[in-house]
């Protein structure tokens, strides 16, 4: 157990540098005997989890744990991975759970549980909706468009944003102040712009830094969700989505400050 433990110390140390590592600076950074660690990088070389362009050189991540990672995230069955948390949130909060991953400029339902509660809604699995007036859209758009311009790049290549309801967001610049503030708190709201009277907040999964794997989102009518209660429940599901998908390293993006236009 102990040298599998250093093994992948030291592959979570390649992981965090791109140009590499001195055997030195790897020996203080692990807090490994140079004797010891350079078993184990040779090991790893072995393996291809490690590499060493040039004799006495720095040491790199090797092709085989990005292959390993970018083979794993290609195939990845998100509703595997969210299974547990969608349940974890129809159990505490009584309400429908869904899970959307991004397709083009929409949202597809790729899987939803019902609450105690359920509520009547057109979502169903294999179902499409436009991603700039869901919930799950908006937290998806919130982590892959990094700032204001992004947006309007986004609608220009995407819009006209239609209305779907009285409440639809139909302008880039007001996109990109909801976007704005679902990066900076970590979850996204949808008050009605998809449905009239159906209220949500989503948060979006992001695994290992990479684009977002999926969002899920706790759907109700407004008359159970209204705009009191979406600050906190959104601030209970980032966390309760934190703390619940750790332990697959899957992880909500964090929030992020607005960039200035």
């Amino acid at each position: 157990m102990e040298s599998i433990d250093r093994a992948l110390r030291v592959i979570g140390l390649l992981a965090q540098r791109g140009e590499g590592w001195s055997l030195e600076e790897l020996a203080v950074a692990s807090g490994m005997p140079k004797s010891t660690l350079h078993r184990v990088l040779s090991s790893l070389r072995h393996r291809g989890f490690a590499s060493q362009p040039e004799p006495n050189g720095v040491y790199l991540l090797g092709p085989a744990a990005l292959e390993s990672a970018f083979g794993f995230y290609e195939r990845l069955d998100v509703r595997v991975l969210a299974g547990p948390l969608m349940g974890a949130l129809a159990a505490r909060y009584g309400e429908t759970v869904h899970l959307a991953v991004l397709s083009g400029a929409d949202v597809v339902y790729v899987d939803k549980q019902e609450g105690a509660h359920p509520v009547r809604m057109s979502s169903t699995i294999g179902g499409r909706n436009p991603a700039y007036c869901t919930g799950v859209g908006q937290a998806l758009l919130s982590a892959l468009l990094p700032d204001d311009a992004a947006v309007h790049d986004w609608v220009q290549r995407h819009g006209p944003l239609a209305a779907r309801t009285p409440a639809t967001v139909t302008s880039a610049d007001i996109l990109a102040r909801r976007l704005a503030h679902a990066r900076s708190r970590g979850y996204a709201v949808d008050l009605g712009e998809n449905e009239a009277g159906v209220h949500c907040v989503a948060v979006p999964l992001v695994l290992a830094g990479q684009a977002p794997v999926g969002a899920v989102s706790v759907t109700a009518p407004a008359s159970r969700l209204p705009r009191s209660r979406l600050a906190r429940l959104g601030t209970e599901v980032r966390d309760l989505t934190a703390s619940l998908v750790a332990g697959a390293e899957l992880s909500p993006a964090p929030p992020r400050r607005r960039s200035p236009r």
